[in-house]
């Protein structure tokens, strides 16, 4: 995405990052009820794949191995 926008490669904290991904998300969530919207996102620094065991063979995520991974990150979207 930062190479097409012609910003070069981005990192997960980069707030470029996550204020493209903020203003997506309340685009789509716009015609949502209040209390089905997304509220906070969160963008993980790295790759899932399945040799890390974070995606099933047919590539879907493996839910609990994030959240685990990533417990923090996700406690803190509850904050």
């Amino acid at each position: 995405w930062g190479t097409a926008a012609g910003a070069g490669p981005l990192s997960p904290g980069d707030p470029a990052v996550l204020a493209a991904l903020e203003a997506h998300v309340a685009a789509v969530c716009a015609p949502l009820a209040p209390h089905e919207r997304v509220v906070r996102v969160a963008v993980v620094a790295g790759e899932l794949s399945e040799v890390d065991g974070a995606l099933t063979p047919t590539l879907k995520v493996r839910r609990a191995v994030v959240a685990e991974r990533h417990r923090d990150l996700v406690e803190g979207l509850y904050r």
